[in-house]
């Protein structure tokens, strides 16, 4: 789900830009600079772990002894 919502903020952000230089408020170099971060967030990796990956549990209660 993170992947899409950082899909779809990626897209809007390059229209935004591509708006802006059609409408001549930004110059080409300006607006592939701007472009480039763009891409950035779909590089990174989300917080949240892979399938498979070892998670440990730590017990909340101490031990008791029976008597």
């Amino acid at each position: 789900m993170s992947t899409l919502v950082r899909l779809m903020l990626c897209l809007a952000w390059l229209a935004g830009v591509g708006w802006l230089w059609q409408a001549g408020v930004l110059d080409a170099l300006v607006a592939l600079g701007l472009a480039a971060p763009a891409a950035l967030p779909l590089m990174l990796r989300s917080g949240r772990r892979r399938r498979g990956e070892l998670q440990y549990i730590q017990m909340a209660k101490a031990p008791t002894a029976i008597h």
